[in-house]
């Protein structure tokens, strides 16, 4: 009797050794996959990746340091540029330099930089180009729509000759970008300057200073003041109830401008065209070439095709060129449906230990570390992630995959190859059907 007790107590005591070994080991897993940081996205409160800004409302933190959810690496210069090296002011004449701006798209959520549309391009570049000729307006020629261009040949001596770099800011609007790109992007003078274009870029998505509406709220009474004789009494009386909106309802502007039935052509008219004919003008007086880069949402709406297409035509009118990817990340016209993997079992698990007592009781009595169900819940959740960069080209609504954002790349690697060869590189006509 005593050998039977003896072999039960070895028998429980090496199960229970054994299950503490399997927790650790699977907890071991999920830090090896970077699945056990707490962040899923760099915009999280702790640590704030901003800082607060007078002409935009923020700005990329400086020497930002921090790691999210699969062990994707935000990391900032001393500017806050995406990149961990720093980039002289005035460059040399010999080097090609592209800056990318915008907002998350272009920074590029959940993928590291080198996984960015930006820094793929950066390596196709270097890997494949020989020579690049560049066709910059003539900022010695401001007046009328088209100005007079020049070309630059600029030879590759080596891969230092090539610069792309990633200005992206998350949670940027169009007027934000506009005051960013006269105020920061154009002091570093790029010979090619990408910006991207999303379909709720009309606001901005983030407020970390709260200051972000006072911002709007002086453009709009500034735009009123230079515009009003070319605005039409509908569109005046618009622009004052966005502004009254904008001071009354922080963070509640997108809800009340369609509880009120604010025309939507409108907002996009002030908030969208007008600061986009001005960094028109901000490029053409600095000599940049501008380029805008039209990315779909996973699913586009037909609104929102015809508010691109609209946009499209403006530029043309500007003579700014464009690059729409709907063709490209949309091939045949076909949405992404595949990003609707089944993760309905995982959904429960995590819903169940949420709101279960299981969660409290574990917490109660101090055994969070031999807990393996956050790290099956986390381990999922990244190889779900993992999927959706290697078979899909978005990884949520807005934002591309490492795929997606290589499309991108190619894409802007086909302009940048053509731009040189042919006076107006092959894009989307802004007459295209939905």
């Amino acid at each position: 009797m005593k050998k039977l007790i003896l072999k039960l107590v070895v028998f429980i005591i090496s199960l229970v050794l054994s299950c503490i070994a399997a927790v650790l080991a699977l907890q071991s897993f999920e830090k090896h996959l970077g699945a056990d940081i707490k962040y899923m996205t760099m915009d999280e409160p702790v640590p704030n990746m901003w800082v607060s800004d007078d002409h935009a409302g923020f700005v990329n933190k400086p020497h930002l340091n921090h790691e999210v959810f699969g062990h994707v690496k935000g990391i900032t210069n001393s500017i806050g540029f995406r990149a961990n090296r720093e980039y002289a002011l005035n460059k040399d004449p010999k080097t090609l330099r592209i800056i990318g701006f915008g907002d998350s798209v272009t920074w590029g959520i959940k993928v590291n930089q080198e996984h960015s549309f930006l820094g793929y391009l950066e390596s196709k570049l270097n890997k494949q180009v020989a020579n690049l000729t560049v066709t910059r307006p003539d900022s010695s020629v401001l007046h009328g729509i088209h100005p007079r261009s020049v070309d630059v040949e600029i030879p590759r001596q080596g891969h230092a000759n090539i610069e792309v770099i990633n200005a992206g800011v998350i949670g940027y609007s169009t007027y934000q970008e506009r005051a960013f790109f006269e105020n920061l992007v154009v002091k570093y003078k790029p010979d090619i300057a990408f910006i991207n274009f999303c379909d709720n870029d009309w606001l901005a998505t983030e407020d970390p200073f709260k200051n972000v509406r006072r911002v709007y709220f002086y453009y709009l009474r500034d735009f009123l003041k230079r515009e009003r004789q070319n605005l039409s009494n509908e569109e005046i009386a618009t622009v004052i109830k966005l502004a009254e909106i904008i001071r009354a309802h922080p963070g509640q502007v997108w809800p009340e401008t369609s509880r009120q039935n604010l025309d939507r052509k409108i907002l996009n008219k002030v908030m969208i065209e007008a600061p986009m004919k001005e960094m028109a003008l901000i490029a053409r007086q600095h000599g940049v070439k501008l380029v805008y880069v039209f990315i779909p949402t996973e699913y586009p709406t037909s609104n929102q095709r015809e508010t691109q297409l609209h946009l499209q035509k403006v530029l043309s009118s500007l003579g700014v060129d464009f690059i729409d990817l709907f063709a490209n990340l949309h091939p045949d016209g076909l949405l992404d449906k595949t990003r609707a993997l089944d993760t309905s079992m995982m959904d429960k698990l995590n819903l169940w230990y949420e709101k279960s007592g299981y969660k409290k009781f574990i917490k109660s009595r101090s055994l969070g570390w031999l807990d393996p169900i956050p790290s099956v819940i986390h381990i999922s959740m990244y190889n779900t992630l993992e999927r959706l960069h290697k078979k899909t080209n978005y990884v949520d609504n807005e934002h591309p995959s490492r795929r997606g954002n290589e499309i991108i790349a190619e894409r802007l690697f086909e302009y940048l190859q053509s731009v040189g060869k042919h006076p107006t590189p092959a894009h989307t006509p802004p007459d295209a059907p939905l």
